[in-house]
């Protein structure tokens, strides 16, 4: 469609038709979750034989959410409520954050940009230029949190073997290439 070429009856049948389409979906009351990476209720079942002493919905919060699995942003309600009477606040003033490969992801490049690793004269956060690898298919949090620093991504294909690692070989040997994500994807996705 080249909106700039229909006149104002076109533009507003055609913002009444989108509308419609709009409400209907709205209408559909859906609650998608658009998290990418997230284990299904399914994969999570395939370690239930491990907790005998939970029942089938043993893994449920007070709200209803399958505390297995990442993915509940403010933490877990009952431990919310827990910590919030211990310090004598509202339930919805407390973050619980967790131990997930994502913030420990967060946490080493922080840490790389205030100080640099071992092997650096300067905090990252100092280079001009800084590139990261990223295999793809991967995750767009992983990948954000070296756009949100600075670097430029450097996309690294997934073959049937893993990363293309002939690539990967060629491109470490630029200076401002500092890293890799490299998490764990079937060539299939």
């Amino acid at each position: 469609m080249k909106f700039a070429k229909m006149n104002l009856n076109e533009l507003q049948d055609l913002r009444k038709e989108l509308q419609a389409k709009y409400d209907e979906f709205k209408a559909m009351n859906l609650a998608l979750d658009m998290t990418r990476g997230k284990p299904s209720p399914a994969q999570l079942d395939l370690n239930n034989s491990m907790y005998t002493n939970l029942e089938k919905d043993g893994f449920k919060d007070a709200l209803g959410q399958d505390v297995r699995n990442y993915g509940i942003p403010m933490g877990i309600e009952e431990a919310r409520q827990l910590f919030a009477e211990i310090l004598g606040t509202k339930k919805d003033n407390i973050y619980i954050g967790n131990s997930s490969s994502l913030n420990h992801m967060f946490d080493t490049m922080s840490r790389a940009m205030i100080f640099g690793e071992h092997d650096s004269v300067a905090p990252w956060s100092s280079k001009i230029t800084k590139k990261w690898l990223c295999v793809v298919p991967g995750y767009d949090r992983h990948f954000k949190i070296t756009e949100t620093m600075g670097f430029q991504l450097i996309n690294v294909p997934i073959t049937a073997d893993g990363p293309n690692m002939d690539l990967v070989e060629e491109l470490v040997k630029a200076p401002d290439v500092l890293g890799m994500w490299c998490i764990c994807c079937s060539p299939s996705l």
